[in-house]
């Protein structure tokens, strides 16, 4: 009993409830739930400068009028409302970059796909790992986030990354037709054979994986 106590109290302080768009007497305010003293409690703020005739809600982190995009009520600074498109639950893209909330990344959005076992077709109501190999028409990356405090905690470029042979594998760790990584690291001289195990194990020690140095 303890045990599925403890799941719901886990599923609670994890699972936002309350936070979305509202609409109330001719304004439009974002909710956002925090926990408080194992209660939550919903703070309401009016979203400035929103044109109410053609706000739409896309999700509860995403919405748009005629001219601005929306992230948790804020205005997201220089993203281009025309080819504004959610990838997931955070992470999105206008015609020239990626943006994952409110945080504009220095990484082209041309030819960007997910790499590994996620799909690529768009689902704004699905989220993302905490960590993601990605590439775009020119390169691959690795990249980090925080997802509760909506930080990008890490992207990396992997320079001279094989793009037709790359892919992700599992635990962080990925390859190409001539190379291992691990955490957007390339593990020198390593084979798949000698990280093989760790990478189909249930979680890794840093100091376990061969030729990783941080």
């Amino acid at each position: 009993m303890k045990s599925i106590r403890r799941v719901i109290f886990y599923l609670l302080i994890t699972i936002p409830l309350f936070s979305d768009y509202h609409i109330n007497n001719g304004k439009i305010f974002y909710g956002n739930d925090k926990l408080e003293k194992e209660r939550f409690v919903t703070e309401m703020k009016s979203i400035k400068d929103v044109d109410v005739t053609t706000f739409k809600r896309l999700t509860a982190l995403y919405a748009v009028d005629s001219e601005k995009v929306y992230y948790k009520g804020e205005a997201v600074e220089g993203i281009d409302r025309n080819s504004f498109e959610i990838i997931r639950l955070d992470l999105a893209k206008d015609k020239d970059s990626l943006y994952f909330g409110n945080n504009k990344l220095d990484i082209s959005s041309k030819g960007f796909s997910f790499l590994g076992n996620i799909s690529n077709a768009p689902s704004a109501q699905v989220g993302i790992n905490t960590s993601v190999y990605f590439k775009n028409f020119e390169s691959i990356y690795y990249a980090v986030f925080d997802i509760e405090k909506n930080k990008v905690i890490k992207i990396k470029k992997i320079e001279n990354a094989d793009k037709n042979s790359f892919k992700s594998l599992r635990n962080d760790f990925a390859m190409d037709k001539g190379s291992v990584y691990y955490k957007g690291e390339k593990l020198e001289g390593v084979t798949y054979g000698q990280i093989e195990i760790l990478e189909k194990s249930d979680k890794v020690d840093d100091r376990k994986v061969p030729g990783y140095r941080k």
